[in-house]
């Protein structure tokens, strides 16, 4: 659900007619969406959870791997969503900047 959710929000942002504010929603909406994904895991979460617990899933059983290292989804998703966020903070910066200079009537040629 989560690579999901970004390649939906990539291949919006990538679209040539999305203009600022709409891909400022676009980046909230995505925002909101994981945050409650993280309170509210989907149904394949908790399909996988169940399985995980029972040590079986849909009659097959399942193993302990030493070679496959596990990861903690809420912490994957927290971490998604704070680099929107840094990124979003960064991106309202740099456009402050370029009004500012804008209204001061200078160029700016290089970020």
């Amino acid at each position: 659900a989560i690579l999901a959710e970004l390649a939906l929000l990539s291949e919006s942002l990538k679209n040539s007619s999305t203009s600022l504010v709409f891909a400022d929603k676009l980046i909230h909406r995505s925002i909101r969406y994981l945050e409650c994904l993280k309170e509210k895991p989907g149904t394949r979460v908790l399909e996988a959870q169940v399985a995980m617990r029972e040590g079986c899933l849909a009659s097959v059983k399942l193993n302990e791997n030493p070679k496959i290292v596990s990861f903690n989804g809420e912490q994957l998703i927290s971490s998604v969503i704070s680099n929107l966020k840094k990124r979003m903070r960064r991106n309202r910066q740099e456009r402050g900047v370029c009004r500012a200079t804008k209204s001061f009537g200078t160029r700016i040629l290089a970020y």
